[in-house]
């Protein structure tokens, strides 16, 4: 029923489009302009997908980034509160975000010891971005940690951009509500700033699951002819009620927003990003890019144990604090001649945590402090010759994590040699074939080398609780097909990642609330995924972003699927655009997956229907848009509780958000 659904809708749509009168010029395919060697052009020999500025503009509304990534092929997500703010999570080929590179205008996101990115922390964080272009598989190496899985680059607004300002204002479903308000001077005397402020708040789904947070962004800078110097910082602070705990069905049952966390239980965390650009244009062929970043956290969150292990809450409640300073310094050489394209480049980077536990009545119960520091080197060159195109990366990676604490450990070390080959061939205007191999090696996190807890600690029979997990390895191989024109893109691939030793999700969590992973000695992920997108004259547009996968695990001879991991995930959109006015209608099908790695439970595949709209009138613009329109139950993720029976994460039913914006 599902998929004849699914068919008649793509076919109304295209009956809408051929019924239309023409009216509006067809407009040329949007692009991420390519300005580092991080990011690439769309006919290049890698699968990616790009969110331009002009669709942030469309869709986004103060929602986490792991929302508006769904809709591209092969991603996951779901939210801790079952609203658009507050934590939320998203996979790429199933594939957690602790294993995914993250980096703005290059420089890396992701926290080096976990290795993963709160975007919680970073309140309204795609406002501020020009453009996301989201690489799937091993694709080009990057800044920080291994781009595993896939990789999102972002690219900051910029005080170079039009001149301008804006303010919003918008209200939505369980109280949410966004205020932010940006300006933009434009160059003027090749000088130039570009400042942002938010504040969102949302109670949330699920009871006592609210979120408030705030944030600024500036950037300001010099943008001569050959020298262009520019800062990028934002400043991010949260407050959260926590809803990291997936919640029994028989609780669901019987309150379908009830929340397992304790009504206790809060976190608080500031973190602030810096990094200063210095571009010299040494010729018309030479450029060299330098530049430096620090990035700073401090927060705490409690942990309510006695609520955990199913027991009554009291006044025993613990916190872990965390304070952390990451710092880098990176430099790249571009040759850019007219067949041939060059990038050779160095990076290094310094980061400490320290972490601090307490109990509410008993005081400080521990502290340490981890350091994890790494150092790069690449070489990456793009060569056009006729139909032909080819490209070649490599990348040496150092990589150390020491310790410091009540008790000794031996530090880790690594080093990798990561690398992607890639070959295009046009076979006609705007139609190409093209085909990539890279394997890339990533090592464990500090998780999990401490299984989980957040101190060094010793068993009953004084063994050191230390896990010496060996670094995993994916060969990844692309075969697909992209083809462009004036009101069409279309890029199919079929695509096979074969792991070696995978640090793969096992649907548990640790002693801190942390999600545990488990090693892999063999496993494979494989499918075919499409991206397309077409535009008639008469403004309709018809986006499909769809997977199809076989994804396995071998272990001791018996084959299992990934946690998390659905064989089919769909996304069809239309929509119609006019001069002043548009509104879509989006449909999304995510098939089953396991939540645990004895696959023995299941979150049930689920089919949900959004809408959204906009008017524009003179300097304002209306918007609004309505999620889950059948009021659909279902559930984007799950795990196994400490009571050893699953537990779920319920997503919201039928909710609307509506605001006005106004430009100058």
């Amino acid at each position: 029923m599902r998929k004849l659904t699914l068919v008649a809708g793509l076919a109304l749509c295209s009956q809408i489009a051929r019924s239309q009168e023409k009216s509006d010029s067809a407009k040329t395919l949007e692009e991420v302009v390519v300005t580092s060697p991080f990011s690439l052009p769309t006919q290049s020999p890698v699968t990616l997908s790009h969110l331009s500025r002009k669709e942030l503009d469309r869709k986004y509304y103060g929602q986490e980034p792991s929302a508006l990534l769904s809709q591209t092929p092969s991603v996951t997500f779901y939210t801790d509160a079952g609203s658009a703010s507050g934590y939320s999570y998203f996979r790429i080929r199933g594939i957690d975000q602790t294993r995914i590179n993250m980096s703005l205008n290059g420089v890396p996101l992701n926290e080096p010891e976990d290795q993963g990115v709160y975007f919680s922390n970073y309140p309204d964080f795609l406002e501020s971005v020009s453009g996301v272009q989201i690489q799937r598989g091993a694709g080009y190496s990057r800044h920080g940690v291994a781009a595993y899985g896939g990789s999102l680059y972002f690219e900051s607004v910029r005080f170079k951009d039009s001149a301008g300002g804006q303010s919003s204002a918008g209200f939505g479903s369980f109280n949410t509500y966004r205020l932010n308000g940006s300006m933009n001077t434009g160059l003027k005397n090749d000088f130039g700033l570009y400042a942002r402020a938010s504040h969102l708040h949302s109670d949330g789904y699920r009871d006592h699951s609210a979120n408030t947070s705030s944030s600024v962004f500036l950037n300001p800078g010099y943008w001569g002819d050959k020298h262009k110097v520019y800062l990028v910082a934002f400043l991010g602070e949260q407050k959260n009620e926590l809803a990291w705990v997936g919640a029994p069905m028989d609780s669901i049952h019987k309150n379908k927003r009830f929340n397992a966390n304790s009504s206790i239980e809060f976190d608080r965390f500031l973190q602030a990003h810096a990094q200063l650009h210095h571009e010299w244009q040494i010729s018309s062929r030479h450029q060299l890019h330098s530049g430096v970043f620090y990035n700073y956290l401090d927060g705490n969150y409690d942990f309510d144990l006695n609520y955990f292990l199913g027991y009554p809450s009291t006044a025993e409640l613990y916190n872990y604090a965390f304070r952390s300073n990451f710092a880098g310094a990176f430099s790249y050489h571009t040759y850019a001649g007219r067949h041939f394209r060059w990038y050779n480049g160095v990076q290094a980077q310094w980061y400490q945590r320290r972490h601090l536990g307490s109990e509410k009545s008993a005081g400080e119960l521990y502290s340490n402090t981890g350091y994890r520091n790494e150092a790069s080197v690449f070489t990456k060159a793009i060569y056009n010759v006729g139909r032909w195109e080819f490209l070649g990366d490599a990348q040496f990676r150092y990589s150390s994590f020491t310790y410091t604490g009540n008790e000794v450990t031996p530090g880790q070390y690594w080093n990798f040699f990561n690398s992607t080959l890639g070959i295009a061939y046009r076979l006609q205007e705007g139609l190409r074939l093209y085909y990539s191999i890279g394997q890339t090696h990533r090592e464990p996190t500090r998780n999990d080398l401490f299984m989980g807890s957040d101190d060094l600690a010793r068993d009953d029979n004084g063994e050191l609780l230390f896990n010496s997990v060996k670094p995993e390895r994916v060969v990844d191989q692309e075969l697909g097909v992209k083809y462009g024109a004036r009101n069409v893109f279309i890029n199919a691939n079929l695509y096979y990642m074969r792991f070696r030793d995978e640090i793969t999700l096992n649907g548990q969590i640790g002693p801190t609330g942390v999600p545990l992973h488990s090693s892999a000695a063999r496993s494979y992920r494989s499918g075919v995924e499409v991206d397309a997108w077409w535009r008639w004259e008469n403004g309709i547009e018809w986006r499909n972003q769809s997977s199809a996968s076989m994804n396995r695990i071998k272990e001791d001879k018996i084959d299992l699927r990934p946690v998390l991991t659905p064989a089919f995930i769909s996304n069809q959109e239309c929509r119609l655009v006019k001069q002043r006015w548009q509104a879509g209608v989006g449909v999304r099908y995510q098939g089953e997956s396991y939540i645990d790695y004895a696959n023995q439970y299941k979150l049930k595949d689920y089919f949900i229907v959004n809408a959204d709209g906009s008017w524009q009138w003179r300097k304002l613009t209306f918007f609004g848009v309505i999620n889950n329109i059948t009021n659909r139950v279902y559930f984007t993720n799950g795990l196994i509780t400490a009571a050893g029976v699953p537990g779920y994460f319920i997503q919201p039913p039928v909710n609307f958000y509506a605001g006005v914006r106004v430009r100058w």
